[in-house]
């Protein structure tokens, strides 16, 4: 008979064979793996039952068990578990974990009745790997709620600085000629794949568990391709949100392995999220969005003028509303030598970029300490410019348009708040000429 602790590593080994098994998108199987671990480390939890001094062996048992009970959709057993555990006298920090995680087995019981094994395997999956978030205003005006705005102005940038990052990457592991035609297709296909999801929420300040699936659900494509999908998303945790941005070392390192441009297209609005002038700060957290692991704070100029140098913004030709739908074959393949052409519409939304460096209206000129990189929405017909903290919505039927009123409209507001007494603003104005006291270098008046 084995005795507990040779149960316990049997039950590790099984886990981890599990996890590979979802890791490769087989649910079933991972699922049928861990009940077999659960059930081991159940019954080795429950050969210490009675030995109430066997502390903290007993309770980590127990707790392990727990965790291996919900992992395989059997809250109810995990919740018997955590009670045994929490009978004895657990270690405080242990007991606080004990605590934390019959709170997750709670949520799940409300969960269990909507959604299946393998759906809630599923969401296990993509929440092990998911960046967790907090977001929370820099000045509480309304409590701890926050301006709906910041919410979606900061997530979208998190989803811009992924899809740069995947175009990125895919362009530097792959050649056009591994593809032929199909390259920039397979591209936009996986670009699609990776559209960001949000897996777990909470509403108590703002929390958002961010993740991606680039395997289970998705296309697929050739092995190569296949394997690189499994751990894009692992490496752009690494090299975004984890990355030591005090360390110029590290900051080196990623100048030696990217251009200027692709620099700019991940980092560029990431950084400017992590900006004083912001009115939202951004934290990195548990999956519980309890313990905070990292507070952004603004990177040091040396570091900005790295790794989101200023890039001219010059487009060689017209903008084109059109994107790429797949591959066909051509009608005729008489006066068309390919055996494929690319079809296109037209595009019904997209989100671009415009950087732009000093602003110039009429006989007046703004000079800013640095570029400022605008986001500019198109859907369905119209172009949009959002700068929250200024609270400027400029919509335009061009990119120039917009790009031209954004300018006037940056330019009108700034002189007017500037040229006002503190006193005679609102919160709002007060906060935006704040930040255009951040952002302007100078003015000139011709």
């Amino acid at each position: 008979m084995k005795n507990a602790r040779e149960l316990h590593q049997h039950a590790m080994l099984i886990s981890s064979e599990a996890d590979k098994q979802l890791q490769a998108g087989k649910v079933e199987k991972y699922l049928e793996l861990g009940k077999q671990a659960f059930e081991l480390e159940r019954e080795a939890a429950m050969m210490l039952f009675s030995e109430l001094g066997a502390e903290p062996t007993r309770s980590v048992l127990y707790r392990s068990a727990a965790t291996l009970a919900l992992n395989c959709n059997q809250p109810k057993e995990a919740k018997k578990l955590i009670h045994a555990a929490l009978s004895g006298s657990p270690p405080e920090a242990i007991e606080h974990e004990l605590i934390e995680l019959d709170t997750q087995v709670e949520a799940v019981l409300v969960e269990q009745g909507q959604i299946s094994h393998q759906q809630l395997a599923y969401l296990t999956l993509l929440r092990g790997k998911a960046l967790n978030f907090r977001i929370k205003p820099r000045t509480p005006h309304h409590s701890l709620a926050i301006v709906m705005d910041h919410v979606t102005s900061y997530l979208k940038t998190v989803k811009s600085a992924l899809i740069s990052y995947v175009d990125v990457s895919f362009r530097k592991t792959f050649s056009p000629s591994s593809l032929g035609q199909r390259y920039e297709l397979v591209l936009e296909r996986i670009k699609q794949d990776a559209n960001p999801l949000l897996v777990n929420l909470n509403w108590k300040s703002f929390g958002a568990s961010i993740s991606t699936d680039l395997v289970i659900m998705s296309e697929d494509f050739s092995q190569p391709i296949n394997d690189w999908k499994r751990v894009v998303f692992e490496d752009f945790r690494s090299e975004v949100f984890f990355l030591d941005y005090d360390s110029m070392e590290s900051i080196e390192k990623l100048c030696d392995k990217y251009e200027p441009v692709e620099l700019r297209a991940i980092y560029g609005n990431i950084i400017q999220s992590f900006s004083s002038a912001k009115q939202y700060v951004v934290s990195l957290t548990d999956e519980r969005f309890n313990e905070t692991f990292r507070e952004y704070k603004p990177v040091m100029k040396a570091v900005r003028d790295k790794i989101a140098p200023y890039v001219e913004d010059i487009l060689d030709e017209p903008l084109k509303l059109v994107k790429t739908t797949g591959l066909s074959r051509p009608e005729s393949e008489g006066a068309i030598s390919k055996k494929f052409i690319i079809e296109t519409e037209e595009l019904v939304n997209g989100v671009f970029s415009r950087i732009i460096k000093d602003i110039h209206i009429g006989s007046q000129s703004i000079y800013l300490k640095e570029p400022l990189q605008l986001e500019v929405v198109y859907e369905s017909g119209t172009f949009q410019i959002t700068v929250a903290p200024l609270n400027l919505v400029i919509s335009g039927k061009t990119f120039d348009q917009v790009v031209d009123s954004f300018k006037k409209a940056f330019a009108e507001k700034y002189f007017r708040l500037i040229g006002s007494e503190d006193d005679t603003l609102t919160t709002d104005e007060r906060t935006a000429k704040q930040y255009y006291r951040d952002l302007v270098f100078s003015t000139t008046k011709k």
